[in-house]
Order: structure tokens, then C-alpha cells, then sequence
């Protein structure tokens, strides 16, 4: 009976701990669309976009800085719709922001996770370009 119990309950746990594709609930933060705060987003940090991956409606972008003594106020903004594409894909702006007056020097690396879920258009996806990342985004929804 215990060892039934017990197979059982494994099995429930490993069954509710399977990789499920997020959604824009399971994000840790909004992206911003604003031309005026696109326009404005603070750039002065030296940092570098290390990946960008896209997986349902999370942007999960790794960077790294250099910092340490103190924390730092990151933003992802995006800039309103643009023009079309030759394919008929709408192309969006986006930007990683990152307010540092962290005058340390050590290499921090950090990942973050954002809902673009405003960003879908009419069409099936929308081709992105991240401001400091080398090449488009496509983002399909």
C-alpha cells in the first residue's frame, strides 16, 4: 500500500513539474509601448545583449553589465507600430533600457522576461529589432 502511494505520488510530481510554454501570465514584466518613452529610454549604461529568445508571449533577454554595488531599473520599451515589411510583416522597435549609476566594475550577468503580448498585429507575427542586438526577432503568435 505505501509503495503504491508513493509511485503514485511521484509520478503525479513529476507529471506537474513537465515544461509547459508560458504565457503572458507566467512573464515577470510588461513591456512598455510609448514613442514618447521609447524616445526618451535612457541609454547612457554600457551593456550588452547577450540572447534574446522568444517562447509564447515571453521575451527572455540575457545581458550583462558592469555593476555591482547597487541595483539598476530596467525597462523594455517599444516604440508604436511602424512600417510594413516587403514580406507584409509589421516591424517593431524595442529597447532595452537600463537606468545604472553604478560606478563598480564587476561583470554581472542577468537574464529577464518580458510579455510582448501587445506587440501582436493582424497578421501571424511581427518581425522585431532590438535595439544593440545584432538582427530581427521574429515574433509568431
Amino acid at each position: 500500500m505505501k509503495k503504491t502511494f508513493l509511485t503514485l505520488s511521484i509520478g503525479l510530481l513529476l507529471f506537474s513539474c513537465r515544461d509547459k510554454e508560458p504565457t503572458s501570465a507566467q512573464c515577470n514584466r510588461s513591456l512598455i509601448v510609448s514613442d514618447r518613452n521609447y524616445k526618451n529610454a535612457k541609454d547612457e549604461s554600457d551593456f550588452r545583449i547577450n540572447n534574446v529568445s522568444i517562447t509564447g508571449d515571453c521575451m527572455t533577454i540575457s545581458y550583462s553589465y558592469g555593476g555591482g554595488c547597487r541595483s539598476i531599473e530596467t525597462e523594455l520599451l517599444a516604440a508604436e507600430p511602424s512600417i510594413q515589411n516587403t514580406g507584409d510583416l509589421y516591424k517593431r522597435k524595442l529597447k532595452l533600457s537600463i537606468d545604472d549609476t553604478d560606478n563598480c566594475e564587476a561583470l554581472i550577468m542577468k537574464s529577464e522576461e518580458f510579455d510582448i503580448s501587445a506587440l501582436r498585429g493582424e497578421g501571424p507575427s511581427v518581425l522585431l529589432t532590438l535595439h544593440k542586438w545584432d538582427g530581427d526577432i521574429l515574433y509568431t503568435y
